[in-house]
């Protein structure tokens, strides 16, 4: 992700296990509007993370209650900016953590 992602109303982002999302400094993935299935596995994880950056943030991860985000990972982001917010009732997350190297 580059600059901002982001979902339309009647749009559904699906990612599928083992896939890598890679955020540059500064990006933004919403998807409060739209649907959004993020389903991992136990033996193939979803990771989002940082290209190589050292400082900056990642503006945010929006969900909403249409969103189910299970075995995904959060990694390397903890001492830079990281916003994950949800609108109204909010996402599923299932077996989901966040770790740095």
């Amino acid at each position: 992700v580059r600059n901002t992602f982001a979902l339309n109303n009647n749009a559904h982002l699906i990612i599928k296990p083992g896939t890598t999302i890679y955020f540059e400094e500064n990006a933004k993935l919403d998807a409060l509007r739209g649907k959004k299935t993020i389903k991992g596995t136990p033996d193939s994880m979803i990771v989002f993370t940082k290209t190589d950056w050292e400082s900056g943030s990642i503006n945010s991860f929006g969900t909403n209650k249409m969103s189910t985000i299970s075995y995904a990972q959060f990694r390397d982001l903890g001492h830079i900016g990281f916003a994950i917010f949800e609108k109204g009732e909010g996402g599923n997350y299932e077996n989901c953590n966040c770790k740095n190297r």
